[in-house]
C-alpha cells in the first residue's frame, strides 16, 4: 500500500486547535457582554418599578382629590372660622368628613379607603391633603381669612419620596350653581 509520507512538525492550518490565550480572550468578551446585558435588564426593571409606583401614586392622588371635591365648600351644619375639621369629625375615618376643609392636615400612611379600611397592597405609599383660603389675586398664597375660594393640595409619597401632587381650587359659587 502506498501511503503518502506524513509531515512531522507543524500541523496544517485547518486542523489547528484553539490556544489558551484565545479561549481566555473570548471568555472575557462574553463576560463583559453578559454583565452589560444584566445591567441593562436591571435598569429596565428598576425603571418599570418606579413608573408603576408613580402611576399608582397619581391614581391615589386623583382618588383623594375627587373624594374631596365631591363635598360641599362649607360645613352643612354651619360655616366655621377655620379651615379644619370640626369637632366630632375624626381624622382617622374620612367617612365623618362633610365638607372640603375637613381634609386640611389629613395624613394617611399606608393609604386607607374612605371608610378607614387599610389598603395593604399599597405599603410604602402615603398621602396627605392641605386646604386653605386663597386670595383671588394670588391663587398660590394662603390668605388666612374666608375669601370664597379654597385651594386644595393632595400629595402622595412612595417610600418617603414625593411621587404625585395635585392642586385644585374650590369656590362657594360652585356649590350655589349645583
Amino acid at each position: 500500500m502506498n501511503t503518502p509520507p506524513r509531515r512531522v512538525g507543524r500541523r496544517p492550518a485547518a486542523a489547528r486547535a484553539l490556544t489558551l490565550a484565545e479561549i481566555v480572550v473570548s471568555t472575557a468578551i462574553i463576560g463583559v457582554v453578559l454583565v452589560a446585558a444584566l445591567n441593562a435588564v436591571g435598569a429596565a426593571a428598576t425603571a418599570s418599578h418606579k413608573l408603576n409606583g408613580r402611576q399608582h401614586a397619581v391614581l391615589l392622588a386623583e382618588q383623594l382629590m375627587n373624594e374631596i371635591l365631591l363635598l360641599p365648600y362649607e360645613d352643612p351644619v354651619g360655616p366655621t372660622k377655620a379651615c379644619s375639621p370640626e369637632s366630632g369629625e375624626d381624622g382617622s375615618n374620612r367617612g365623618t368628613f362633610d365638607d372640603v376643609d375637613d381634609y386640611n392636615g389629613f395624613k394617611c400612611s399606608p393609604p386607607q379607603d374612605g371608610t378607614g379600611a387599610g389598603m395593604s397592597d399599597l405599603a410604602g405609599f402615603g398621602f396627605q391633603a392641605k386646604v386653605f383660603w386663597v386670595s383671588t389675586a394670588d391663587l398660590a398664597t394662603e390668605s388666612g381669612v374666608e375669601t370664597g375660594l379654597k385651594r386644595i393640595e393632595v400629595f402622595v409619597e412612595v417610600d418617603g419620596l414625593p411621587a404625585a401632587e395635585l392642586i385644585a381650587l374650590r369656590s362657594q359659587a360652585w356649590d350655589a350653581s349645583q
